[in-house]
């Protein structure tokens, strides 16, 4: 019955995340609409944490209890930087500029650094589940390659967003700023969207398949709706960043609830057990 209630709550936040979402293409200066598609992201953002930060409380398998841990800092780190956009782009007036935009170029640091780490974890985890010990794109020597040049952009990122924060504004800033946020950002989700996938189907672990899949389909779709985002302009472009934040919300949550145990004993057995013989 609580998990038919869950179920209920997570799609009806859902149905209202896109109703809202879509609704911008219509009225694209309504700030009530905005506050209300806000508030509906970061509960279903929220919904991941908290299923995050319960499992690592549950779960006895360490393998399980780090992945939950794993994805409840880069849910964190997502909707920090999810929320701390939307208030400099209130905030702005804009103008651009600001502490505010300063704390959206950090979030997103961590974001990217939570992210690529779970990655790079994962894809060794998963590696030790799979009977054939297979070395996923050669993966244990690439590392050493992509490390060094996403851990670079990062930094570059940083000193941009202390130095010149109005690049996370509405003003934006020079065309070359955009080197770093390509890599860091396209490095990181296209590392997921190749690695994760692969390594879940070669892992004998269902938990951890369905796990990595997920997590794969989340760098997917932010992956996509941030390409079209980016490539749209006015009121078109707003909601397809939205849609980002809410597919792939929905594909985190659901990473998040694979690593719950499912494998109840039926009512019926438990009664046959209890009757006598």
């Amino acid at each position: 019955m609580q998990d038919k209630t869950e179920k209920v709550i997570v799609y009806l936040t859902l149905a209202a995340a896109l109703a809202c979402a879509i609704s911008f293409g219509t009225f694209p200066n309504n700030t009530i609409l905005y506050s209300f598609n806000d508030v509906f992201i970061t509960l279903f953002w929220g919904y991941s944490i908290y299923w995050a930060l319960d499992l690592r409380r549950l779960l006895s398998a360490q393998l399980y209890r780090n992945q939950a841990l794993g994805e409840g800092l880069v849910a964190v780190g997502w909707i920090a930087f999810g929320v701390s956009t939307s208030i400099s782009t209130y905030a702005s007036g804009g103008n651009g500029g600001g502490v505010v935009e300063t704390i959206s170029s950090v979030t997103l640091v961590i974001a990217l650094a939570t992210t690529f780490y779970f990655v790079d974890s994962s894809v060794l985890a998963a590696r030790k589940s799979d009977p054939l010990y297979r070395n996923t794109f050669h993966w244990r020597r690439l590392r050493f390659v992509i490390w060094p040049v996403i851990a670079t952009s990062l930094f570059a990122l940083l000193v941009i967003g202390v130095v010149s924060p109005s690049f996370f504004g509405p003003q934006g800033g020079p065309a070359w700023y955009n080197i770093p946020v390509f890599v860091a950002v396209f490095g990181t989700l296209v590392s997921a969207v190749v690695l994760l996938p692969v390594s879940g189907r070669r892992s004998r672990d269902q938990t951890i398949r369905k796990n990595l899949e997920w997590f794969g389909l989340f760098s997917a779709s932010f992956t996509i709706f941030i390409v079209l985002g980016v490539s749209a302009v006015g009121s078109l472009a707003v909601v397809f960043f939205s849609l980002a934040f809410i597919v792939g919300g929905y594909c985190m949550y659901r990473s998040t609830k694979s690593l719950a145990p499912l494998n109840k004993l039926p009512e019926r057995i438990g009664v046959e057990a209890g009757s006598p013989r």
